[in-house]
């Protein structure tokens, strides 16, 4: 399966997810994604992207993949 793929198949599952693990991937607030919204992820970043939605399609909670649990993080 390609990225692209990988990345489409879990947007249309998990659109509250993308934000998180974009953020986690690019290492950059919520806000901070939305303010730059054509930004072009290279081919590391999409690697990294696709590696951790493969995870979260396992069943891996998102504390995990982040490797913290906010104590008020909703």
């Amino acid at each position: 399966m390609s990225v692209r793929k990988s990345i489409k198949d879990f947007l249309r599952e998990n659109q509250k997810d993308i934000s998180k693990l974009l953020s986690l991937t690019l290492n950059q607030t919520k806000e901070q994604l939305f303010a730059n919204p054509e930004y072009k992820l290279n081919e590391s970043e999409l690697e990294t992207l696709d590696s951790l939605i493969k995870q979260r399609n396992d069943g891996k909670p998102f504390a995990y993949l982040k490797g913290s649990q906010g104590f008020y993080d909703l």
